[in-house]
């Protein structure tokens, strides 16, 4: 398999992930197009694990395109897998900027409220009669 991959027999090549709950895992596919007149769709059926030695350079298995590996980033967003470091989505990223632009309106809209009655006057409350001024 990985000397078809490999040497150019092949193109368009995918991983895709399809979620396998009876497992608790995800299936992992990978497809290509032969790169013959018929442009037949391989599937590969087996991995070969071999041996390297440390501090070697492993073998590949394929090489995506940035089209094809935003698909398998994609298969497994929807398998339910999210990222581990706290980088998230850009929809959440979206949120969040909302979120924040919502609360400094919010601060905005209180300072100017709390500077407005800054600049008043205290009023105190004597005998329950509201007294403009300083209190005595």
């Amino acid at each position: 398999m990985s000397e078809q991959l490999n040497s150019g027999m092949v193109s368009d090549v995918e991983l895709r992930a399809f979620p396998r709950p009876s497992w608790r895992g995800v299936e992992i596919h990978l497809r290509a197009l032969e790169n013959t007149p018929e442009r037949r769709l391989l599937w590969a059926s087996d991995a070969e694990m071999v041996p390297v030695a440390p501090g070697s350079e492993p073998p590949r298995l394929t090489v995506l395109r940035e089209d094809a590996a935003q698909q398998l980033m994609d298969d497994l967003w929807c398998c339910g897998f999210r990222p581990t470091e706290g980088s998230g989505s850009a929809g959440a990223l979206a949120a969040t900027q909302m979120h924040l632009k919502d609360m400094q309106a919010i601060a905005t809209k209180a300072m100017e409220v709390v500077l407005k009655h800054a600049a008043e006057p205290p009023v105190y409350m004597v005998n329950n009669t509201p007294v403009s001024g300083v209190a005595r």
